[in-house]
């Protein structure tokens, strides 16, 4: 147990320092991140180039979510004219 609980703290560690850099001057943020959940946050964060890809995909579950970054729906969107919102 002591040997896993080394190997996941690292990650652990790397994921919520990831995630206060990146939400942290971004206020209108709060309120998307704390409705979702810790591991489609972390898909978000690993996956997503830009805020507006981030507003895209926030509200989505975590296997659509993840079909939808593999299959690059955000830049489709984008090409077809839509933005989404803050």
């Amino acid at each position: 147990m002591g040997r896993q609980l080394r190997i996941l703290i690292p990650g652990a560690v790397y994921h919520v320092t990831s995630f206060y850099l990146y939400y942290h001057d971004k206020p209108k943020f709060a309120p998307l991140v704390q409705e979702i959940s810790w591991s489609k946050n972390i898909v978000i964060m690993e996956s997503c180039n830009n805020d507006d890809e981030r507003v895209f995909y926030i509200s989505m579950t975590k296997n659509v979510l993840i079909h939808q970054i593999e299959g690059n729906s955000y830049w489709e969107k984008r090409e077809e004219g839509a933005r989404p919102h803050l």
